[in-house]
Formats: structure tokens, sequence, C-alpha cells
């Protein structure tokens, strides 16, 4: 079922608004707009088995100033605006399939998310699941706009070689070859360097993020040290699972942290 959205008129004192639809739709999608100079952009589409209790958990949020859409926050604070939330489409159980009516829910979601970016309105929104941050986002945009793409046939002698030769090092072909090319196969930033260092400086349950291993000799230049970067996150969730965890990102964005969740190492 489809909701024909209609507003009432909200008191200039009221800056955010729930409309009654919310409190009638225990399960849907329901939207948060931002109402300003008689424009209406949706900021944020969400899905949920309580739609009420979402709602009025989106509301705290924005009224603290902690949202994650940052133009809710902002608008909030905004004498001229007003937010308001209102559902966009229940989404009842089918009681067939628990798979299906868990997916029934999550479709629709995804179906008015798409249905307002091209509107261009609901930008500010991923998708849930792992997803690079927005800072790394750029950073691949510009390395795959910037950088040519040059391909090598191999005999599987030759490949086999530069592979194990890669392996070793826990770097990816493409960066071994880089590297023999341009005079940095004997560089200190490579994974397994970085992982020794780690267990000779840190202890357990430390938390290090890489120019903290490396301290004064972290002289890697930014574009390098984000493949680097890239290099030791899966080295590590390959090479050390149970020892070395990924658990966040710091200095806004820019480093990856991990954390020592064993020191009994079995490679040495």
């Amino acid at each position: 079922m489809f909701f024909d959205i209609t507003y009432k008129e909200v008191d200039d004192l009221a800056e955010i608004c729930i409309d009654d639809s919310v409190y009638t739709c225990p399960r849907g999608i329901y939207g948060i707009f931002i109402i300003k100079d008689d424009s209406e952009v949706c900021a944020y589409v969400g899905k949920s088995e309580q739609v009420q209790c979402r709602v009025e958990t989106h509301k705290a949020y924005i009224e603290n100033g902690s949202h994650a859409v940052d133009s809710l926050n902002k608008a909030y604070n905004d004498s001229n605006a007003k937010i308001k939330i209102t559902v966009l489409e229940k989404v009842p159980y089918e009681f067939d399939n628990y798979y299906k009516d868990a997916q029934r829910l999550a479709s629709a979601e995804n179906r008015w998310i798409d249905k307002y970016q091209e509107e261009n309105q609901c930008l500010e929104q991923v998708p849930e699941g792992k997803r690079p941050s927005k800072e790394k986002w750029e950073m691949m945009k510009t390395r795959r706009c910037n950088m040519a793409v040059v391909k090598l046939t191999l005999n599987q002698e030759h490949y086999d070689i530069i592979k194990d030769a890669a392996e070793e090092k826990g770097i990816t072909m493409q960066d071994y070859i880089r590297n023999k090319i341009f005079g940095d196969q004997d560089s200190i930033f490579i994974p397994p360097e970085a992982v020794t260092r780690a267990f000779e400086k840190y202890e357990l349950n430390d938390r290090f993020t890489l120019p903290e291993i490396y301290g004064e000799s972290w002289n890697i230049a930014r574009g390098f040290a984000g493949v680097f970067g890239k290099q030791f996150f899966e080295y590590v969730e390959h090479k050390y699972p149970g020892m070395i965890k990924y658990v966040g990102q710091v200095d806004c964005g820019r480093h990856a942290q991990y954390q020592i969740i064993s020191v009994s190492r079995t490679d040495l």
C-alpha cells in the first residue's frame, strides 16, 4: 500500500513533525524530509519492523545533533526549516516464507531510495553492509581516473615466479611488478614487515595504525600510503584473522586502526 503524502500546517516552534501515519504503521518504509522555502527534499529513507520506535530514535539523534545525515542536524538548527517524518509505504507480513517476508521490506526500502536519488535527493544515504568510506571512495575514483592500465602477457613459468614472490611479500602481483620497475623492491613498507613491527611494538589488546607502527620512519607518499594500507588490510585478513583485527577509522577517516587480539604467532 502506498500513501498519498499530504502535510498539515506545522507550528513554527515545532521543528520536527511526525505524521500520524507513523503511529498506525507497525512495519514499513518511512521518509525524513526537510521543508524550507516552499521546497521539500527527502533526506533519508528507512525501513523498520517497528516504525514508531525507530522514528523516535531518529528524532532523538536529530535533536542532539548526532544523526548520520548531517543535513538533518543542520536543518534542525535552522529556524526557517522544518523536518517531517512520514510513512512512505506499509509492508505487512505475508507469512508465506520467512526470507521472502524479510526481502520484501528490504526491496521496498531500496525502491524508495532509488526513486529519490534519481531526483537528486537522499544523497547522503549509503546502503547497509561493508563499504569504503567516502574519503576512500574519492581516492579510488581519483586513482582510477589518473592511472593508465598496462597489460602484460606471461608464460606460466614467469607467472608462477611473480605470483610466489608477491605472496611472500604480502602484496599483489601488480604491486610487485610496479615495485620492481620503480626500484622499491626493498621497501620496508610491505605487510609482513608491518606485522613483525606490530608484534614487536605492541601487546595484547593494544590498538595501532600503520603510521604509528613505523613512527619516524613513516615517510611514504600519500598515494602509496593508501595502496600500502589496502595491502596490509587484505594481508592480515587472510594471514592473521585471529591475531590482528580491523576496528575502524581514526584521524577523520584517514587511517585504519587495528587491534592485537592474540600474541601467539605460529609463523615465526
